[in-house]
């Protein structure tokens, strides 16, 4: 057992799951249908809606159109655009919601009503649906069972990760940015997350909340597949369930736009819970997060401030790639979080000090293995 509580933060580098460019692609692209009355999408498309928010060609152009706009304005290529930047658009133009976020994005919404040929009533609608299209496309991504055979090397050092956990640190909290469920599937579900089961348990901030010295707390900051809204409560399904036309998966997408839903539904407990697991602790280790995250970064750099012990080992297989693209963000919050005692480590027999942010060159398959294993072993011991 260590002193303090150890955290680990995994961003989608570590995952089995597609990542966020052949992500992008694929929600560009997905066979989606729904009923004429909204409701879930559906895989196939056996029947369409022709025009309107609920046509599949249409969510297809719109998403295409607003990735064309983001990679004009910036000057960049168009495969530098991920479906979070263009999420991070459909936010801001979802103006059929309670808050219209960016009333000066009306005329760019006029344009794209005119290039779709949508009347107002449907174009209203459009945001939205585009967001539950993205949300329903990484669902069904992520839960393609030929996913266990394609990414095995991954899988495996998540195990080796959770065996580590349940052996050497099993009061730790576990903290991750993906969707997926590989992570609690690994601890075989034996990890508090605010759900009374792996199946059919409404999500309840007392479960979260509680203490366990012998299982692993799993914080989930952007929502999970098998997580699903049915009428303002948070269900949680392991199999595909008898859908409502509510029901939708939880899922967060966005950039700066998640700032906003991390208000809303239960992300402010889990948020909440990630702000206080940090106070009890010195010392974090990430993996796989390329540090773009606001709300994430802010936190961290508070915590680093705030504790002058406080420490922070990074498992990268490229760190020198890693500080150069944070450092080329124009998010203020992002490009400055390199700016402090840092070290690269190379070589783990060799590590003469931990620096307030280590970073260590190797990637999270190999991390797992001596000697890097007993380097992270090393640092969890203030």
């Amino acid at each position: 057992m260590f002193e303090f509580k150890p955290i680990f933060l995994f961003g989608s580098g570590i995952s089995p799951a597609p990542g966020v460019n052949d992500l992008t692609g694929k929600i560009l692209t997905a066979d989606l249908h729904r009923d004429c009355n909204a409701g879930p999408w559906y895989r196939g498309s056996p029947r369409v809606c022709s025009g309107g928010a609920n046509d599949p060609q249409i969510v297809r152009d719109f998403l295409g159109l607003l990735r064309q706009h983001v990679a004009k304005s910036r000057g960049i290529e168009l495969d530098k655009i991920s479906y979070e930047d263009i999420a991070n658009l459909c936010v801001q133009l979802d103006y059929n919601s309670d808050t219209l976020r960016n009333p000066a994005i009306m005329p760019f919404a006029q344009l794209l009503r005119e290039r779709l040929a949508l009347d107002a009533e449907a174009f209203a609608w459009l945001p939205s649906a585009a967001l539950d299209w993205m949300a329903w496309s990484i669902h069904y991504e992520f839960t393609k069972p030929e996913l266990a055979d394609i990414a095995q090397p991954k899988i495996r050092a998540i195990q080796s990760f959770a065996d580590f956990v349940t052996q050497r640190a099993a009061s730790s909290v576990v903290v991750t940015l993906n969707h997926d469920t590989f992570l609690e599937a690994a601890f075989d579900y034996q990890v508090q997350m605010g759900f009374s089961k792996p199946a059919g348990a409404h999500f309840s901030p007392d479960l979260l909340a509680q203490q366990d010295a012998h299982k692993p707390k799993l914080i989930k900051l952007h929502g999970s597949i098998d997580w699903f809204s049915e009428s303002g409560r948070i269900v949680r399904h392991q199999k595909w369930p008898d859908l409502h036309p509510d029901w939708r998966p939880i899922l967060l997408s966005g950039t700066i736009s998640k700032l906003e839903d991390y208000n809303y539904l239960l992300f402010p407990w889990l948020w909440a819970e990630f702000q206080n697991s940090l106070r009890q602790t010195r010392r974090v280790v990430v993996s796989g997060y390329g540090f773009k995250d606001l709300g994430v970064n802010t936190r961290l750099t508070d915590w680093l401030d705030h504790y002058p012990d406080a420490r922070i080992l990074i498992l990268h297989q490229k760190p020198e790639d890693l500080m150069r693209e944070v450092k080329g963000s124009p998010v203020a919050g992002v490009h400055g979080f390199f700016n402090r005692d840092c070290a690269v480590i190379r070589n783990p027999a060799g590590k003469e000090r931990w620096a307030r942010i280590s970073l260590a060159a190797v990637g999270f398959e190999n991390s797992m293995n001596d000697p890097w294993l007993a380097l992270i072993d090393d640092f969890l011991q203030p």
